[in-house]
């Protein structure tokens, strides 16, 4: 885990969550892969109101990353009933290069998802991997 902490977040986090100015949300930042063989960097936003619900939602332990939807769901009692994944390819600005071991424009594949309910976002989450990793998706037809 590189990082989990509360933070007043960019401007356009606040419009996903509808805040408003210096409002703050818990933020987890953490990269996959070791040494020169990094396979992506991954942020994930909550609202902060789940950091005194979920304490592992402010946990540096990168082992609690999978396990906090459930967590969230079972302390909150709001379980997503929308989602949307979204994905585009483009240059890797300087802080996505350091990361994942790469020179500053070099093509990446970036994406961005979001859970949630009537009440609002309960997750927002933003990744890039590197221009020689592959993804795919198994589904059945």
């Amino acid at each position: 885990m590189t990082q989990a902490t509360l933070i007043v977040p960019p401007l356009y986090v606040q419009d996903i969550f509808g805040l408003d100015d210096g409002d703050q949300v818990v933020m987890r930042e953490w990269h996959v892969g070791r040494g020169s063989q990094r396979r992506g960097l991954h942020v994930a936003w909550y609202p902060v109101q789940f950091a005194a619900l979920v304490p592992d939602l402010l946990s540096s332990d990168r082992t609690k990353v999978k396990s906090l939807l459930p967590k969230i769901i079972e302390a909150t009692g709001r379980k997503p009933t929308h989602g949307r994944d979204d994905m585009h390819g483009r240059d890797a600005d300087a802080r996505e290069a350091n990361y994942l071991g790469l020179r500053v424009g070099s093509p990446i594949l970036a994406g961005a998802h979001r859970y949630w309910d009537d009440q609002g976002v309960i997750e927002y989450g933003e990744w890039c991997l590197p221009y020689r990793h592959v993804i795919g998706y198994e589904y059945e037809l």
